[in-house]
């Protein structure tokens, strides 16, 4: 049984980093590009392998994602690339929403249907990123960022927050809809995998 779900465990991991790995790139999968900034959905891969793989599968593919995304700026960058050269900005809140989220989901249905505790678990992996990010930008990014905005060092925390609400609007609407709607078949089928 533990070989079963080893082998289980790192075909899904490996699955999920390869998507992850072509939505980083490509344009529309993981990121919609608006000109200065890009609308997160590839978080939305990341809450569904925590959910599937628990704490340590949520911390790899979140690490794994914050890579990817450090990499994508350098190598696809956008006006506000160079605040993400700064792994504490591109990778810290990405592998803490796959921890988060791998933590609070066992919790949440205990007290809630699978649909609801999916999309919970997606608009509170969505915010962790959302504020983890603006947290970093501020206390390890703010001098960059207000270079590159043109902006007073003093004002950019209220700038980068004004900016960053329409992404996490959207990235939350995305992960509250989405999130339940691939995990439940998911966990259906491993549940009867586990019972063969």
């Amino acid at each position: 049984m533990k070989n079963k779900y080893n082998a289980y465990y790192l075909t899904v991991i490996s699955l999920i980093i390869a998507i992850l790995m072509i939505q980083a790139f490509v344009p529309w999968l993981g990121y919609l590009p608006l000109g200065f900034a890009n609308v997160t959905i590839v978080h939305v891969t990341v809450i569904i392998g925590a959910i599937l793989l628990g704490v340590r599968g949520g911390a790899i593919i979140g690490t794994s994602w914050g890579i990817l995304a450090l990499i994508r700026h350098l190598v696809q960058p956008t006006l506000l690339s160079p605040i993400f050269y700064n792994p504490l900005v591109a990778i810290v809140p990405r592998l803490c929403v796959g921890v988060i989220v791998a933590v609070i989901y066992p919790l949440l249905r205990h007290y809630f249907t699978p649909m609801k505790s999916g999309a919970i678990a997606g608009v509170v992996g969505s915010l962790t990123n959302s504020l983890l990010v603006t947290l970093m930008v501020y206390f390890f990014a703010r001098t960059t960022y207000a270079e590159l905005m043109h902006i007073p060092e003093s004002t950019v925390l209220f700038a980068f927050v004004a900016m960053i609400i329409f992404n996490a609007i959207f990235e939350c609407l995305a992960a509250a809809v989405l999130t339940p709607l691939i995990t439940r078949p998911l966990l259906a089928i491993r549940t009867r995998q586990e019972k063969q």
